[in-house]
């Protein structure tokens, strides 16, 4: 993977989309340093954007 699919486990939720949408890319690599800790998919940040605006609207 490239470095441009990495992010830090800290990395704000909207910066990782924004990530993705600039790179195209619908997973991201969640690292610390070089070990790889997770992956995060686009579709797990959609269900995080709709419960957000869920949240935002109570």
């Amino acid at each position: 993977c490239s470095e441009e699919n990495v992010v830090a486990p800290e990395t704000d939720a909207m910066k990782a989309l924004s990530l993705m949408t600039r790179t195209g890319s619908s997973r991201l690599m969640v690292a610390t340093g070089n070990r790889l800790v997770g992956i995060l998919a686009l579709k797990d940040m959609l269900k995080f954007l709709s419960l957000k605006v869920e949240l935002e609207e109570t």
